[in-house]
Order: C-alpha cells, then structure tokens, then sequence
C-alpha cells in the first residue's frame, strides 16, 4: 500500500494554490479558517500534519496575538497574549519527525495571583513528535506555560497541556481527529494586609478539547471539508475565610464552545484557490461566586447562527500571491444574568487583505492593516493609521 505521503501530496495539489504551504498569516488573510484550510498552522490544531513538514522552519509574528488553537473561547475570562513564535520541524528516527517552538506567549487565567509575575504564566516551550505509519500519522504536542513569585509566600500559576492527533487514510479521503487535555493550576499563600482576608488555596482546573474533520477529494478542483470542534473550560478556586466563618468555597468559572461547519477549497484554475466555509457555532459563559451571600452569578451566551467565511487566494507572478478574506456572523448573544433576560442579535462583518512573496524555498507573508489601507503613508496623507501589518510571517522549507 502506498505511504500516506502519496495521499497527502494529492490532496495538497486539490486543496492548495500556490507551491509553498501557508503560515498563519495566510490563514488570517482568507478568512480566518483554520478548521478547514490545508497548511502548516494546522499542526497546532490537527497535530498529525506534523509529519508533512519534516525541514521546516518558520517564525510568526502579530501585533494583537489570537489564540492559535481550535475552539477558542473568545467569550471567556482567559487572555492570551504575545505576538511572536519562532520555531522549527526536523526529521528524526527515520519515519519520524521533532519539532521545538518558542514565543512571547502568556496566558492570564480567572482568580490568578495578582502581583507579577505570577499574574501571567509564560510560554516555556512547545515540543512536537510526529511518527508517520503506512495508511496512518500520528502527533504529539506538550506544552508548559508557568509564573510565579516568592515573597512571604507563593503565588503561581502554572499549565502544562498534552495534545494529541491522528491521521487516517480512507479510500483516498483523510480523516483527522485530535483531542487535547490541559492541566491548570495556580496558588496564592500570600495574606493581604488585613488578617481576615481569604486565602486562596492550591487550585485549578482543566481545559479539554476534541475535533474531528474529514477531507473529501470531490473532484480534481474541489475538496469538502466537513469538521467539528468542542471545548470545555472549567476553573475553580478554593478559599479560607475566618469572618463570616464558613463563606462558600470560593469562585468557579465554565465556558463550552463548539463549532460544526462543512468547508469548499475550489481550485478552478492554476494559481487561484477559494475556500469557503457555511457552519454555526456556540459559547456559553458561567461563573458562580460562592464567597458572598447570595452568590452572584454570571450566565452568558453567544452564538453565531450561522456564520459565512470566504477566502481566496490569486498568484499574480511566481512569486508573488494576492490574498483576501472575509466573514460574516449572524450573531445572538443572551445574559441570563439580569432580570428580565437580556437578549441581543445584530450582524457582524469583518475582511482582511494580504500578500505573500515567494522566492525559492522562502515564504514571507503579510496581511496588510485595513485602517492604514485607507489612510495611506503619513508623508502622504498626512494621518497615521497605525501599523502597516497586523499579521508576518517568515517561513522556509529547506530540502
């Protein structure tokens, strides 16, 4: 039977535009589609595609960093900051492969320590371990975030997550599936300057995720993307309190998300991709503070009934690609919380426009600011827009 490799290089040459692969730029750039779109930002989402990129090098950089995982949980209390990841694939042990990434990345989690650093747990490293079977690929992600401080006690935050992907052959199609668990923990020993104020407790939580998607080569032009994600958040803290004796247990927050679409990469003529995705999708917010009496409680929804992204890419030269997304959400938030129930819909729309430069086996992309699009250079309009460029990004792929 021929190695997964073959399958792979077929799909790609469906699916994909240009020669090079993409970067997470590019995906910014069509529309924002991560769950559908074929390249090497998939490795953090569907960590099987790692063995597709044996000799590879890439740095990313962003000026308002997003969470690069599936699922994200943009309604949460989490902040995830930073801009910029530098990291490289390299074949290992024959049919495998290893990779190491670095970056400025810190995550902030509800109830954490608040006096820095430990208000923030860095991005340690990020390793990778592909192994690539005959009709099968499989890959492995650990990552450790941590911060902490001491000074009359500790207080740290720390996480430490495993992700875990597969890659299966079937009938000339590809079905992907990934799940990831992440361990989150964080402690305060530190009193405040009065006596009676709570200590928090070593605590945590977890964050779990599972996807699942599976690419159907229709026909030599189009590829169907069917895919799902879940993610579930649960955190709690635990705290003492001397007056009033025996308040509550402390704060607990849970956010679910979960995203069904079906994707369409159109390739209908060299050098042009289009990729469009049709789906719906949901976040739900709760968070119980059992320290006060009565406990308030925060119960909050979104959902985006359906949401609509297009993207495309257009190779102008051989060296150079044109790029532009876009999406549009049917949105419905509702807060249970206040009385009466509060329910909101509106649309919402946003696009981006970018470029990528092709030479050799580098790849340099860019989206370019929309703001600064309009403005213009400040010795020529006078005004200033902001940056230039949201989203860079260097790649090379060495043989």
């Amino acid at each position: 039977m021929k190695r997964l490799c073959a399958l792979l290089i077929a799909l790609l040459v469906l699916a994909m535009a240009v020669p090079a692969m993409a970067t997470w730029t590019r995906v910014m750039t069509m529309g924002n589609q991560p769950m559908f779109i074929q390249d090497d930002y998939n490795i953090w989402s569907w960590t099987s595609t790692v063995n597709n990129y044996p000799r590879h090098m890439i740095v990313d950089h962003s000026i308002d960093a997003e969470s690069y995982e599936f699922g994200d949980l943009g309604n949460s209390d989490v902040d995830w900051d930073g801009g910029t990841r530098v990291g490289m694939i390299i074949p290992a042990f024959g049919t495998s492969v290893i990779g190491a990434f670095i970056s400025d990345f810190d995550v902030d989690y509800p109830f954490t320590p608040g006096t820095a650093p430990a208000n923030d747990a860095d991005q340690y490293i990020d390793l990778f371990y592909g192994y690539r079977g005959a009709n099968w690929d499989l890959g492995l992600r650990l990552d450790y975030y941590n911060g902490s401080i001491e000074a009359g006690g500790k207080q740290n935050q720390s996480h430490i997550g495993l992700n875990a992907g597969v890659g299966f052959n079937l009938n000339a199609n590809l079905l992907e599936i990934n799940a990831f668990y992440r361990s989150i923990s964080f402690t305060n020993e530190v009193l405040g300057p009065a006596p009676n104020d709570p200590i928090t407790e070593k605590d945590g939580g977890s964050d779990i995720g599972i996807a699942a998607r599976y690419m159907i080569a229709y026909n030599n032009m189009v590829t169907l993307v069917p895919a799902f994600t879940y993610r579930s958040l649960n955190i709690s803290e635990t705290v003492t309190a001397t007056v009033p004796p025996g308040v509550g247990n402390g704060e607990e927050n849970k956010t679910t998300g979960w995203d069904l679409g079906i994707g369409c990469n159109t390739v209908p003529l060299s050098g042009v991709e289009f990729l469009t995705s049709l789906g719906v999708r949901s976040i739900t917010y709760q968070d119980t503070d059992t320290t006060t009496t009565p406990p308030p409680i925060q119960d909050e929804s979104a959902k985006h009934l359906p949401y609509i992204s297009f993207g495309a890419d257009i190779q102008l030269k051989n060296w150079l690609a044109m790029r532009v997304g876009a999406n549009k959400t049917w949105d419905t938030e509702t807060d249970k919380t206040t009385t009466p129930e509060t329910k909101e819909s509106m649309a919402s729309f946003t696009y981006m426009l970018g470029a990528g430069i092709m030479v050799g086996d580098v790849q340099f992309d860019v989206e370019v600011t929309t703001d600064w699009l309009s403005a213009g250079p400040y010795f020529l309009s006078g005004s200033s827009a902001g940056d230039m460029f949201g989203y860079i990004s260097f790649k090379y792929d060495y043989r």
